[in-house]
């Protein structure tokens, strides 16, 4: 087992509960039963967390929930639900069209990319993977973070915030989207959030994944 691999599994936090994300999602407030219920929701980077059962508990009923994560194990989450997925491959690698209504990366890519060229991807497979009327949840957009040996380093910097922004906009001066920030102030320098609502009907998104595929 390598060290990022061993860090992953049994250092960085991989069983987030429902409610430890809801504050990084943003915007939500008591509307989360419209918001998720029969839509098919992507997890980048969800490790072990049981997100299918805590939106059940709480009444919400998703169409499927697909967790892509190369380091998370098998759940009896994943057994008892034929609607929850895990697919144990980097998103980075992943080709997704048209596929999810939600997609969340939370504490996860892009903030785990390890160059500019990276960030481009996530955003690029991001865009792709989204339905139209589909809406894609980042946080943090103000930080990387790293593995250093056993340990995870986090740098919450302006030119972090600056690169995803960047990209951003030059999708939204380009693309039908609306780009929202949210801050969460219970974290570390005030971790951002990005939503991004893709308000398209579906005849117009295979032109969107061209652009998205060929300029980001």
């Amino acid at each position: 087992m390598s060290d990022k691999e061993y860090v992953f599994r049994n250092l960085v936090p991989h069983q987030r509960e429902l409610d430890d994300l809801i504050p990084n999602i943003g915007g939500l407030g008591d509307t989360m039963t419209n918001v998720f219920s029969d839509k098919r929701i992507c997890f980048v980077g969800g490790g072990e967390s049981p997100i299918y059962m805590n939106l059940h508990e709480k009444g919400i009923l998703p169409k499927s929930l697909t967790n892509i994560d190369p380091y998370a194990r098998k759940t009896l989450e994943y057994q008892m639900h034929e609607n929850c997925h895990l697919v144990r491959k980097d998103f980075l690698k992943t080709y997704y069209q048209n596929a999810f209504d939600e997609i969340w990366a939370m504490f996860s890519l892009p903030a785990y990319c390890e160059n500019l060229n990276q960030i481009k991807t996530f955003w690029k497979k991001s865009i792709i993977a989204l339905a139209p009327k589909g809406k894609l949840r980042v946080c943090p957009i103000n930080a990387k973070l790293s593995i250093e040996g056993t340990s995870v380093r986090a740098d919450y910097s302006e030119k972090q915030y600056e690169i995803n922004q960047k990209i951003i906009q030059k999708l939204a001066s380009n693309i039908p989207i609306n780009a929202q920030d949210t801050f969460n102030p219970k974290r570390p320098a005030h971790t951002a959030a990005a939503t991004i609502s893709l308000d398209v009907p579906q005849s117009e998104k295979l032109a969107i994944n061209r652009f998205v595929y060929n300029e980001l």
